[in-house]
């Protein structure tokens, strides 16, 4: 996969999590704020939240950001609520 393929995924991947609702499921199951998120996505939170609710969409890097973002917060999910063996 070359990397403006590998890009263009990472932001549909973003648009996902987004139009799903789980981007900010998982930002609150984590508590989360978006003023915790925002200096990681080097976003402003005013933007992040509207993100969230669909009134923008993260395009670019801020995207490419922001999947990643939610990739490591939905694998720390899965972690924190494993059931125990």
């Amino acid at each position: 996969m070359t990397t403006s393929t590998r890009a263009l995924q990472q932001v549909a991947d973003a648009r996902r999590f987004i139009a799903s609702g789980e981007a900010r499921q998982l930002r609150e199951a984590l508590n989360l704020s978006l003023m915790d998120v925002a200096p990681t996505l080097l976003a402003d939170p005013s933007a992040i939240g509207r993100w969230e609710r669909g009134e923008r969409i993260p395009r670019g890097p801020a995207a490419i950001k922001y999947v990643r973002l939610l990739k490591r917060l939905s694998a720390r999910m899965e972690t924190t609520c494993a059931p125990a063996a």
